[in-house]
């Protein structure tokens, strides 16, 4: 009993760095990898090779969700995430989680969430810069709330930085609130939101990680002490779904926009560019991903739960071996060994 405990506590936050670990990605994916210089970053330990599960089914039908809820955890490395960390641990055991996800190659928090929400790379979206520049303009391709909104769902935005104000084409695409201070300032306005909302997109990000890595260093004490914060604040939106009782029909992504290394990210490094991505509640299926997802891939999925059309622009594919199955009960144990194959995929 002893060791089957310590090889689940062992798995949860490994991250495949082989190259042939994105062979099943879309093109778009594939050139981010190819394209990026030989730069040398800390490697990331894989689990024991033991008692490996199946890799998922395949999905030959899935019901669409009502609403999907998303939840960008800016600058998350998914090496920090422990057990510890219930929440996130909880999607892991109880969802379905990416083998391997990453972001693109331009990895800043504004052109990466452009792409999250867009499903394209910034050279189509148009947002290469990084701060909040009204004289730029906004995104210039469809996002998934326009497609959303022009469906006649409703949409909202909650965001810890103003520079996302670019995410929306037209003001109309999404209701917007901007609120600063940490994650649980921003839950206390989109909490009431979720719990009346049945139907549509809410999008939530969390800045916390992201202003600890810039200040203090990414993977310092500070920096994981903000990720167990985001972690708390998403354990409210999880006890929100759950108490809504909409949780069947309801689809929760959670992902962020990119790593970090030292005080500073935005490079082609890995450390940068891999991060988490885990779907949970309605369709969402218990185990990891085979192939690779993209951020591109937040886009598509959350359409095509919604049963809506994406864009002929759009790059990003559905991860369709992700969402088509039923979430694990709100009783499973927090802490457990792990729902999908091991290191040796």
């Amino acid at each position: 009993m002893a060791v089957s405990a310590a090889l689940a506590l062992m798995s949860f936050a490994w991250v495949e760095l082989g190259a042939d670990s994105v062979r099943a990605v879309a093109p778009l994916h594939a050139l981010s990898v190819q394209s990026r210089p030989a730069q040398s970053s800390p490697k990331l330990a894989g689990p024991p090779t033991s008692d490996k599960l199946p890799p998922l089914a395949k999905i030959a039908q899935r019901t669409p969700a009502d609403l999907v809820v998303v939840v960008s955890i800016d600058g998350l490395r998914p090496d920090v995430i422990t057990p510890a960390m219930k929440s996130l641990h909880r999607l892991y055991l109880q969802g379905s989680s990416a083998r391997v996800a990453r972001t693109i190659n331009k990895s800043a928090t504004l052109p990466s969430h452009a792409s999250m929400v867009s499903g394209v790379d910034a050279s189509e979206h148009g947002l290469d810069f990084n701060a909040y520049r009204p004289e730029r303009g906004n995104i210039g391709r469809p996002t998934m709330f326009s497609v959303a909104h022009q469906a006649g769902l409703p949409t909202y935005m909650f965001v810890g930085k103003a520079k996302l104000k670019h995410l929306l084409g037209k003001p109309s695409d999404a209701t917007l609130k901007v609120a600063g201070g940490g994650c649980k300032r921003l839950i206390k306005e989109a909490l009431p939101q979720l719990q009346q909302q049945k139907r549509g997109v809410l999008f939530m990000h969390f800045a916390d990680p992201d202003s600890a890595g810039h200040r203090n260093g990414w993977m310092s004490d500070q920096y994981v002490s903000a990720v167990h914060d985001a972690d708390g604040c998403l354990e409210h939106v999880m006890e929100t779904i759950e108490q809504g009782g909409n949780m069947e029909h309801t689809l929760l992504v959670v992902t962020s926009d990119h790593g970090g290394h030292g005080r500073s990210h935005g490079t082609r490094m890995e450390v940068d560019q891999r991060i988490p991505w885990y779907a949970w509640g309605a369709n969402a299926r218990r185990g990891r991903t085979q192939r690779a997802v993209h951020t591109t891939d937040t886009a598509a999925t959350t359409l095509s739960a919604l049963g809506l059309k994406l864009p002929d622009h759009m790059h990003g594919q559905p991860v369709a071996e992700a969402i088509g199955g039923t979430a694990g009960p709100a009783s499973m144990p927090l802490i457990g060994p792990p729902v999908g194959p091991s290191s040796g995929d």
